[in-house]
């Protein structure tokens, strides 16, 4: 019999900066607990745990609508 140890990648926050419309409809569940929101005038940042940058993008997409992202 044999022990395995599962060892997790491990995860970053990325903030994400964004613009969206001026009426948003989110979608929240079980996988998004995790995200936090900030969002005035059209503008929001996000702070989003994942693997990297375009993983965190996918998490916030499937939450909410996009409409462009704001590089830093």
């Amino acid at each position: 019999m044999t022990n395995v140890v599962e060892f997790f990648k491990k995860k970053e926050v990325f903030v994400l900066n964004f613009k969206t419309s001026d009426v948003i409809s989110f979608t929240k569940d079980e996988s998004h607990n995790d995200i936090v929101l900030e969002v005035q005038d059209n503008k929001g940042t996000a702070w989003v745990p994942a693997l990297n940058r375009n993983e965190a993008r996918k998490r916030l997409h499937s939450m909410m609508s996009v409409l462009e992202w704001e590089e830093e």
